[in-house]
């Protein structure tokens, strides 16, 4: 196997390694509490005056952008399941250099459409963020 393919390869175990740790870290474990305890520890934090946002839900900017970022989450989910596609098809190829070269193709443009969907949403939740706050 060419270097470039097991760097290939070792970039996107790494990535995937780095997004489930990613994931990991984003949920809080913590012991639930009753609902009067939650409702006087929020009034506490906030002051009474709440946090200070005035998010309206019915506000078209916020919908377009939750609709937006909604497609492509769908859309980076089919990309990886190219992705997938496309490397078992590489490895139940047996050597036919046809069926490699497709899911060569498939992979790379798997990879290249995760890019562009990955910038694509940075940029929409950029400029979502600073519309809706």
């Amino acid at each position: 196997m060419k270097f470039q393919y097991k760097f290939i390869i070792f970039l996107v175990l790494l990535f995937s390694l780095l997004s489930v740790f990613w994931v990991l870290s984003s949920y809080n474990f913590v012991q639930a509490i009753g609902l009067d305890d939650a409702e006087r520890l929020l009034r506490k934090a906030s002051g009474g005056e709440g946090a200070g946002f005035d998010i309206n839900r019915s506000d078209p900017a916020v919908i377009v952008s939750s609709a937006i970022i909604g497609m492509l989450s769908v859309v980076g989910v089919v990309f990886l399941i190219l992705m997938v596609y496309g490397g078992v098809r590489w490895m139940t190829a047996r050597g036919e250099s046809e069926i490699v070269e497709k899911s060569k193709g498939i992979i790379r443009n798997a990879m290249t459409g995760l890019v562009i969907v990955f910038l694509a949403y940075a940029i929409v939740w950029t400029v979502s963020y600073f519309l809706i706050y």
